[in-house]
């Protein structure tokens, strides 16, 4: 459905409500998408994987908050794993920490190329410097796109060499090797002294 600006918002919040089982949410540049159909999908919706808004300059933080109640409330398993939120103005700085800290089904999150660079390498340091299980990074080739990797996913290929038989030597060489090289995923192209408000959505 993306750049469909015929659609007016109730046209999409009535797909909201009668196509339940979508799994894949494509809105991008869609005119008609407003807090509430987004709430509705995200109400109703629970099978959602992969959801991209991009461009829907009408949305806000609060287009989101479904996802956060159903992750406390624990009633419904969120499964999205993929957003796509480039474009979008009025998103702030605490709602993406959030999402990045609270959704743990998250895998990838798109801020797009005009998302300020030093606010996202902000965002990296805090949310790497929280998590002891978790560590995210910068992926520009996918229009700065936030991935996430887990710790066992990073030194899974390690613990392969281990079991493997190597000598002791090796395994450390290989498994120093391997921390370099996340490291240098990281961390952004650019420095910053950005400092991350108090977010909106405490933790």
């Amino acid at each position: 459905m993306s750049e469909c600006n015929r659609i007016k918002p109730a046209g999409v919040s009535w797909i909201a409500t009668e196509c339940i089982n979508l799994k894949t949410l494509s809105l991008a540049y869609q005119a008609g998408v407003t807090d509430q159909a987004m709430q509705l999908f995200f109400y109703n919706c629970h099978q959602l994987k992969h959801v991209d808004v991009s461009g829907c300059r009408l949305l806000t933080d609060t287009a989101f908050v479904p996802l956060f109640e159903a992750e406390e409330d624990r009633a419904v398993k969120i499964q999205l794993e993929t957003l796509n939120v480039s474009g979008l103005d009025l998103l702030s700085a605490s709602l993406i920490h959030y999402i990045l800290s609270k959704l743990d089904s998250l895998q990838e999150l798109c801020l797009g190329v005009t998302y300020d660079l030093d606010e996202a390498d902000s965002i990296l340091e805090t949310m790497n410097n929280i998590s002891e299980t978790t560590r995210f990074y910068m992926d520009t080739e996918k229009y700065y796109t936030i991935c996430k990797i887990r710790n066992r996913e990073i030194f899974a290929s390690s613990s392969d060499n281990i079991s493997s038989g190597l000598s002791t030597s090796t395994r450390a060489t290989t498994i120093s090797s391997t921390a370099v090289n996340i490291n240098r995923m990281l961390v952004l192209p650019s420095s910053s002294t950005w400092s991350l408000p108090p977010p909106l959505f405490p933790l």
